[in-house]
């Protein structure tokens, strides 16, 4: 048998106090009066008899009392746990601060979060004065040993999180102390299944005792707004462009008339109402215009309630820039009637003859187009443009120097490009259907027609897989491949876009190939909205910045320093955790705004699924040290902490005790 407070075993010296007063009380003399002396005698030996058996009952009763109300205040249990961890006097508190947890309780009308703020506040009850505690959050972790006060300060002090952290993390945290003295490990989480994963459950430690404290949510509903993105790639100023949006609902109910707003600069564009089906993905469109070039901030908010941290979606709208796109070819022009058409392109030309070197470098997407020799000027130039994060699309020629272009191909790492045959009249080949779920052709088919007739052509270059294929031939070999060099990407055709050899140029196919490579060639490219779950992103620089030139993000009146690192064409930023809130936030140079980032949750913590209590306790089944408590209250804390996991109580029988003891002692005076 053990004790929860042994200390109060010194309350046993008490039962000299029923002693001392029995010895008094037999010391003192007793005279009785009788009006007949021949009764004196007898009643004298009756009297004296009964009242020394009364006497000795009546302190026997008092000394169990007082034994019976020691044990009571000390709370004897039986052990059933682990021996070494009981004994010890630490606990290790982690409580689940993340997003999820502003999910309704199941009970008490509380918040997830404040249930299991209250739950870890009554841990204090069921442990000694002389206890130390650890506290963290997915905000911090905590190595700091606290008194019960100061545990139950920064109790007070814990505010919701867009933080998380796995559960490898929280059990790497429970057992990262040089001294390793062993304690109890509490977890009061909502236990997500999208962030916790069954096999994070097992657990090399045997030593320390490991309690899993589910806060179960009265439901599992929520509506958030999964995807924004622009249906064209391109952004227009003063023209109409158009939103591709999509709601989810994760919960098993219909949601309907869901009211959405969608705000730029503070000025609301437009509204609709939708009815959002469970378990589904409803798309819609929303219709915006731009009326000038400068970063704009705009918002899509629904409304849904309790969980509210997810209803505002936060990205930047801006008309994008030119795309810059210089063709050097020998004779003919295959941009000219191509990149005309479009304002957001920058077509220009130059001869393979009289080439602006300076043309290069300031170009987003360099076209050879039919070029039978290329000089070595023209290839160290092409390849430090690509290195610098260009792009350079090769057209070859039909008849061409071989090793003008082997030279610029070894110098574009791209020896693997070898000559199939330079004749005329060989038979050409069909292109198979494009994969449309490919990353290329995203937003360019809705679906495939294998009805269509595919071009055809003859193939004059071959190269192993090294690349990405965009077309290939469908008896095998590639026709259009992308090159990873650098910063840059080579784009490279097999054959030549002439009619000898290829019909590819009049085909439906050639118009949104060629205007999906200069898209992607664009520099300027900043997604519309950054996660905060992703504390590395990267940035494109407008201008040149030297290593030593310190940016900030700041969001309103508050200011950070990110970690940061200039990359070419492109800043670095490490954001720093402090930077929690979802919004939008400036990214400056001293008074110079350089652009405008939008940050949101992580869509993780939209899923509200649990694991339930059965399901916690098979993935821990096998493991004696870890326990699943099942609590919704602090009667349940107390019962799965005392009787389950720390033993079976005895106190509720040393109360019975004390009672049956006391009353012993009253029928004893008065009837006995």
């Amino acid at each position: 048998m053990s004790f929860l407070f042994p200390n109060f075993l010194y309350g046993f010296f008490a039962i000299s106090i029923p002693i001392i007063i029995h010895l008094v009380q037999l010391r003192r003399a007793k005279r009785v009066f009788f009006t007949n002396l021949t009764f004196i005698k007898e009643v004298k030996n009756i009297t004296a008899s009964h009242r020394k058996l009364k006497q000795w009952l009546i302190l026997l009763a008092r000394i169990l009392f007082i034994a019976s109300l020691v044990l009571l205040f000390s709370q004897p249990y039986q052990s059933n746990g682990n021996k070494i961890s009981l004994s010890t006097n630490r606990a290790k508190v982690f409580v689940d601060n993340s997003s999820s947890m502003q999910n309704e309780a199941k009970v008490g009308n509380n918040s997830l979060l404040q249930t299991a703020l209250d739950q870890a506040n009554d841990l204090t009850k069921f442990f000694n004065i002389n206890t130390s505690f650890q506290l963290s959050t997915n905000t911090k972790l905590s190595y700091i040993d606290l008194n019960k006060s100061n545990y139950l300060k920064q109790i007070g002090l814990v505010k919701e999180s867009v933080n998380s952290r796995s559960l490898l993390s929280i059990f790497s945290w429970f057992n990262q102390e040089e001294d390793r003295k062993p304690f109890k490990g509490f977890i009061f989480s909502d236990f997500q299944k999208s962030v916790f994963k069954p096999n994070s459950f097992q657990l090399a430690d045997n030593t320390n005792e490991y309690y899993l404290v589910p806060v179960q949510s009265l439901n599992e509903d929520n509506l958030f707004i999964d995807t924004v993105y622009s249906e064209d790639v391109f952004i227009r100023q003063n023209e109409e462009n158009t939103l591709q949006v999509r709601i989810r609902n994760v919960g098993n109910t219909e949601r309907k008339g869901c009211q959405v707003k969608f705000f730029i600069d503070n000025k609301q564009v437009s509204a609709l109402s939708l009815d959002v089906p469970p378990a589904r993905t409803v798309p819609f469109t929303l219709n915006y215009r731009l009326s000038n070039n400068k970063i704009a901030n705009c918002r899509i908010v629904i409304e849904d309630f309790p969980v509210t941290f997810d209803d505002t979606y936060y990205f930047n709208l801006k008309p994008s820039e030119s795309i810059k796109i210089l063709e050097i070819n020998a004779s003919s022009l295959i941009g000219n009637n191509l990149f005309t058409n479009e304002n957001i392109f920058q077509y220009g030309t130059s001869s393979i003859n009289s080439i602006n070197y300076k043309q290069i470098s300031q170009a987003d997407l360099i076209i050879l187009n039919s070029i039978k020799e290329i000089d070595a000027p023209l290839a160290d130039n092409l390849r430090a443009f690509v290195q610098d994060g260009g792009n350079v699309l090769i057209i070859p020629a039909d008849k061409l120097d071989y090793s003008s272009y082997q030279s610029l191909l070894a110098k574009l790492q791209l020896s693997n490009v070898q000559l199939v045959q330079n004749q005329q009249g060989i038979s050409k080949s069909l292109l198979a259907y494009p994969e449309i779920r490919s990353p290329f052709f995203q937003n360019i088919f809705s679906e495939q027609n294998r009805n269509t007739i595919l071009p055809q052509a003859t193939r004059l270059w071959h190269w192993n897989r090294s690349g990405s294929d965009i077309l290939s031939f469908k008896e095998g070999g590639s026709f259009l491949s992308s090159f990873r060099i650098g910063s840059g990407q080579v784009y490279m055709f097999a054959s030549p876009l002439t009619d000898a050899y290829s019909d590819f140029q009049n085909h439906a196919l050639f118009v949104p190939v060629m205007y999906k490579i200069a898209m992607l060639s664009s520099r300027q490219q900043q997604p519309l909205a950054y996660s905060m779950s992703n504390r590395i992103l990267s940035v494109p620089l407008k201008q040149n910045m030297s290593a030593d030139q310190i940016v900030q993000l700041r969001k309103d009146s508050i200011s950070f320093i990110p970690e940061q690192q200039v990359r070419k064409n492109e800043l670095v930023l490490g954001v720093p955790v402090e930077a929690n809130e979802a919004g939008f936030y400036e990214l400056t140079q001293k008074d110079t705004v350089l652009t405008k980032l939008a940050f949101n949750f992580d869509k993780r913590e939209s899923y509200l699924k649990q694991f339930t209590v059965q399901e916690l306790q098979n993935f821990t089944a096998g493991q004696k040290n870890i326990h699943v408590v099942n609590a919704a209250s602090e009667l349940d804390l107390k019962k799965e902490f005392t009787t389950e996991n720390l033993g079976i109580p005895l106190w509720k029988y040393c109360l019975i005790l004390c009672l049956v003891f006391m009353f012993t002692e009253v029928l004893l005076i008065r009837y006995f």
